[in-house]
């Protein structure tokens, strides 16, 4: 019985700590009571006397700047993160006008001793962090440390609106803000920062001394090299966007001064790919003959092989290169072991068409296969050795011209489809060299379809539905303390 007794006083203990945890949708909204209601105070930790006052100086605030500010002061709440909270609370109400997102809000955790500031992104200009964080210290911790929760959130309030009201009160700040300027607190990252990006501009010069290398190229060699950096950047930032929408990554909170060193190393190795994708681009383009490529190739991998410890993606290309080098031994193998034949370096002769059809040097221009070309030392015959190309796989063996040129099976657009009706297309089979064509049939294109943001959708329409907010947005600005 006495066991029982005290399983049922454990239980109340735990139902009544549980009571005093709130959480973003059990917090009181204050508009609610009324569209000058901007305090929530659940747990009377401010008293009626400081509510009144405080709503009067939102009040004024917004009449003479527009901007929206919300107190909530709690015991406690769910969760371990008071800037993840506070930063949640804001959003949700959606405190600040809409399209200027100028809304502040003051949360306060008595239990937790502790205080956030959350700004719009709109507020961040009259109210930075530096500002908040010299107004929390000097006029909030003080008496909080006391226990006068109002008076000490009453001028906070006070200081706020005279820094929105009048915009030389900032000075007066600037002299406690020296205590926590952003050299002190950042100079150690901002170091590191710059350190990393000299080393990848080094780099970069190490890189470009390559260049006297490479013989003199087409100019379109150029346009391949720069489309191809900018293609590795392009899916780099692409897998990255994907990567934070699909982990829900807070971008704001992910591009902050802590997170610049990293930022640096990730958008110098971003550089330093695409710098050195281009350079291989631009040996490839240099040359005709594939040992040609292959050994210059060789070269540049043997200088910078070291950069695979600040950017270790390279080792898929060191990888690559072997692969490649190993594949070479095979093209160079004479046709039989005679011993008379040699084989014709293509940077070394003038005129290709002396040796390849047409249809052969399409299959060579569309990269399906490529030839060796063998030279017999008794008669001078000519032979071809065929080697399937990057794209062999990407296409079929022509019935009319015997080349590998046939695309394989492709719609074909007859009539293009509209968001109100469907298109008509014709599913084919031709050849990228001769007249040769098959048709398949005709195809019913479906309608597009307009993209739907239900994510932002449904974000609004949380931020809509609580109250009488104006739906700002906050990116993760503000201060917090404790005391």
């Amino acid at each position: 019985m006495i066991q029982h007794k005290l399983l049922a006083i454990f239980c109340l203990f735990i139902t009544i700590g549980s009571w005093g945890q709130y959480t973003i949708e059990t917090i009181p909204d204050p508009k609610k009571q009324g569209q000058h209601s901007f305090v929530s105070d659940p747990n009377s930790i401010l008293g009626l006397t400081t509510v009144d006052a405080l709503n009067q100086i939102c009040a004024d605030i917004e009449q003479q700047s527009s901007a929206e500010v919300a107190v909530v002061a709690i015991d406690d709440f769910e969760g371990s993160s008071d800037f993840d909270f506070a930063y949640n609370l804001f959003n949700h109400w959606g405190i600040g006008k809409a399209g200027n997102n100028n809304g502040l809000l003051v949360f306060i955790a008595r239990d937790r001793r502790s205080y956030q500031f959350i700004t719009g992104y709109g507020m961040e200009g009259s109210l930075p962090d530096v500002t908040l964080s010299t107004i929390g210290e000097q006029y909030m911790v003080p008496k909080f440390k006391q226990g006068d929760y109002g008076g000490g959130v009453i001028d906070a309030m006070n200081a706020i609106k005279n820094v929105l009201e009048n915009p030389e009160v900032i000075k007066e700040l600037k002299v406690e803000a020296k205590k926590i300027s952003f050299w002190y607190k950042n100079g150690d990252r901002s170091t590191y920062s710059g350190l990393i990006i000299l080393v990848f501009v080094g780099v970069f010069y190490w890189l470009s001394s390559f260049k006297k290398h490479i013989p003199s190229s087409p100019a379109k060699s150029d346009y391949r090299a720069i489309a191809g950096g900018c293609a590795i950047v392009f899916i780099m930032v692409f897998f990255g966007i994907f990567i934070v929408a699909f982990l829900d990554i807070n971008v704001e909170r992910l591009l902050t001064l802590q997170t610049l060193p990293w930022i640096a190393f990730v958008l110098g190795s971003v550089f330093l790919l695409s710098k050195y994708t281009s350079q291989r681009s631009k040996i490839a383009g240099a040359y005709k003959d594939e040992e040609n490529i292959v050994q210059a190739l060789g070269r540049y991998e043997k200088k910078y092989w070291l950069l695979v410890l600040i950017c270790p993606v390279l080792v898929f290309f060191i990888i690559g290169y072997f692969r490649r080098k190993s594949r070479l031994k095979l093209r160079l193998q004479a046709p039989d072991d005679s011993g008379q034949w040699v084989r014709l370096n293509r940077d070394e002769i003038e005129g290709i068409t002396a040796y390849l059809s047409e249809g052969q040097i399409q299959e060579e221009k569309i990269r399906s296969v490529s030839y060796e070309i063998w030279q017999h030392l008794g008669d001078a015959s000519i032979q071809l050795i065929k080697w399937n190309g990057r794209k062999y796989k990407r296409y079929e063996d022509c019935p009319g011209c015997k080349n590998r040129t046939l695309n394989k099976v492709h719609t074909k657009t007859i009539r293009a489809a509209t968001y109100s009706s469907t298109g008509l297309g014709e599913k084919i089979q031709d050849c990228t060299f001769c007249k040769y064509k098959q048709s398949f049939g005709t195809v019913i294109l479906p309608k597009l379809q307009k993209s739907s943001s239900s994510g932002s959708g449904s974000r609004s329409s949380s931020s809509g539905s609580s109250g009488s907010w104006g739906g700002g947005r906050s990116g993760g600005g503000g201060a917090g303390g404790s005391w």
